[in-house]
């Protein structure tokens, strides 16, 4: 038999625990929903940051060197064309490429230009990106801050011209070395997005 006093001390615990219950509960499920804000902070810090810059320097150089490689075939094709078109005599073959033979040279120096002016201090700038703000890459995408390193010393090096040609062309030097890195942009920046969305 419980007596009047135990009614009363029943009566002032349980509302007691249950508010003390209350407020454990509601904590915690502040502290997940605060921790899921800074995660989802984080994430979209990467994204403006780090990989959207990122992505948006690969695409400069992409859509350039795609434009150079299907502008330098027009210009094949048609200088090829043009030189056909007076083959059998020699006097209007001298004279075509005297007179437009520079017009199309042009079209490769600006390549050129283009590729000294504006390709590699994108690579410069994408390689300063990377190492300025590693704090935000995932791992899989600081491995290979390597290889984009040795791509523009690479570059820097023929630039300054302390690396002779023959030597850039038995290492093969090539943007495909870039291509994982690339991938992973890629990569990373989708799965970013979607856990934006969750």
């Amino acid at each position: 038999m419980i007596d009047q006093y135990g009614i009363g001390l029943a009566q002032l615990i349980v509302p007691a625990a249950a508010g003390i219950g209350g407020v454990l509960v509601g904590g915690l499920i502040t502290a997940r929903g605060q921790r899921k804000e800074r995660q989802h902070n984080h994430i979209k810090h990467q994204l403006e940051c780090f990989y959207g810059p990122l992505v948006a320097m690969r695409a400069q150089i992409r859509a350039k060197s795609e434009l150079r490689v299907k502008l330098h075939g027009i210009a094949d094709a048609a200088w090829r064309k043009r030189l056909e078109s007076v083959r059998d005599d020699p006097q209007a073959l001298q004279a075509t490429e005297k007179a437009r033979g520079p017009q199309f040279d042009k079209v490769f120096e600006y390549s050129d230009e283009q590729l000294r002016n504006e390709l590699i201090p994108l690579y410069r700038k994408m390689l300063e990106h990377v190492t300025g703000h590693m704090w935000l890459g995932e791992p899989s995408t600081l491995e290979h801050l390597g290889t984009l390193v040795e791509f523009v010393e690479i570059w820097n090096r023929f630039l300054a011209k302390t690396l002779p040609h023959e030597v850039l062309e038995s290492i093969d030097h090539s943007e495909k070395e870039l291509y994982p890195f690339y991938e992973d942009l890629k990569t990373q920046t989708k799965r970013l997005r979607q856990e934006l969305k969750k």
